[in-house]
């Protein structure tokens, strides 16, 4: 996805050398992120590289401090979007592992997707070792767990076998969970292109159109500790055209919203905002992973007092 951000690259520069590198000697759990991060950006020589990576240290630089907080918090680890390429993806120590979708790369019949998720479920075992619990979600990306596609067969009977014999890794497909007190819901749908701009993709699943995603909303209950959905709410982390108008309505709406709002699908805006009522976290790795293939990633980390 372009980069159309309209701020000068000289403008988010200047704000980057001083305040992040004051704020990497910090003892905050991102510390050794950003310091990655501002230091490659200073190596780019490509402007937009430069541009994404300085955007994206600003944004980590403003973190709310209520993200880090007692020993006794659970601390969860979130990432999404690494379309296959999860093993390159460093994951810090936590307690709970939390995926956000788009485990494949389903770009065309050339792409192997049934690999792609094999080796998906594969690695999550191995985290599954390393985390008390994992929850994870599908994104787009998935069509092979939506049954409304006509693509759900052999892998879904898959995911059901590693289910089974990985207790710790919950699926979520717009239900609920609890954790230690903390209350989850977890949704893979995102806003319907062919409704919207009359395109199908190969990446299409559990695109939902404005009355099915409307009903949907109108579920996610009040009081969340955390939500997560692959689609970012419109105006959010995200393009204009990307982030859900009806999600971001139903948000605005709650007497008590989410506390942590986590998503990914739009992979130039990972980062944190808070809006005052919920702190928003776009874990997308997509775009961290190709501006630098051997960094490890940015997966984001915050902390919920449990009950």
């Amino acid at each position: 996805m372009a980069d159309d951000r309209s701020e000068s690259s000289s403008t988010i520069e200047g704000d980057v050398a001083s305040a992040d590198l004051e704020a990497a000697s910090q003892n905050w759990p991102l510390a050794k992120c950003l310091k990655r991060i501002v230091d490659l950006h200073e190596r780019r020589r490509k402007k937009p590289a430069r541009r994404f990576l300085a955007s994206l240290a600003s944004r980590l630089e403003e973190i709310p401090k209520c993200l880090s907080s007692s020993r006794a918090a659970v601390r969860f680890v979130a990432v999404s979007d690494t379309h296959r390429y999860q093993d390159k993806v460093i994951l810090p120590a936590g307690e709970v592992l939390l995926f956000a979708g788009d485990m494949v790369g389903n770009y065309g019949r050339s792409h192997n997707v049934e690999k792609h998720f094999k080796e998906f479920l594969a690695w999550l075992s191995v985290q599954s070792k390393r985390y008390s619990q994992v929850f994870f979600i599908a994104g787009n990306h998935e069509t092979f767990l939506d049954d409304r596609h006509g693509d759900e067969g052999s892998r879904y009977d898959q995911l059901r076998r590693f289910l089974h014999d990985t207790p710790n890794c919950t699926y979520l497909q717009n239900e609920p969970a609890q954790y230690r007190g903390i209350r989850l819901w977890g949704s893979p749908v995102t806003v319907s292109r062919m409704e919207k701009g009359g395109k199908r993709y190969y990446s299409r699943a559990f695109e939902r159109t404005s009355v099915q995603r409307s009903a949907l909303w109108a579920d996610v209950p009040e009081g969340l500790d955390l939500l997560m959905t692959h689609c970012p709410p419109h105006g959010h982390l995200c393009h204009h055209d990307v982030g859900d108008p009806l999600l971001a309505a139903r948000l605005a709406s709650m007497l008590k919203p989410p506390r942590f709002h986590v998503f990914g699908h739009d992979h130039d805006f990972p980062g944190v905002e808070s809006d005052g009522r919920t702190v928003f976290i776009n874990v997308a790795q997509d775009e961290c992973l190709r501006v630098d293939p051997h960094g490890g990633g940015c997966a984001l980390l915050f902390d919920i007092e449990a009950r």
